[in-house]
């Protein structure tokens, strides 16, 4: 099976993924935002949202960086047009 890194993605290819994320981390965020109304903050499903949420938002920054042409503090992407 062929391997791909980061590296490979095309910028446009970075910005979609992040797209398709939007509706998860809105979602969550909103759930989040109710918990901390109702829930104890060491209540392990509050915990477990927490943690979803904080992984999905460092996913995105991630893909954001990637989809940035100008390469964000590394040489600047060559956008591939897949």
């Amino acid at each position: 099976m062929p391997v791909m890194t980061e590296n490979e993605l095309a910028s446009w290819q970075a910005r979609r993924l992040r797209e398709r994320l939007f509706p998860a981390l809105n979602y969550l965020e909103c759930l989040k935002s109710r918990m901390e109304k109702t829930f104890p903050p060491k209540d392990p499903l509050f915990i477990a949202v927490i943690a979803a949420y904080t992984s999905i938002v460092d996913l995105s920054m991630k893909l954001h960086y990637l989809s940035c042409a100008s390469g964000v503090g590394l040489p600047p992407r060559s956008d591939k047009t897949g």
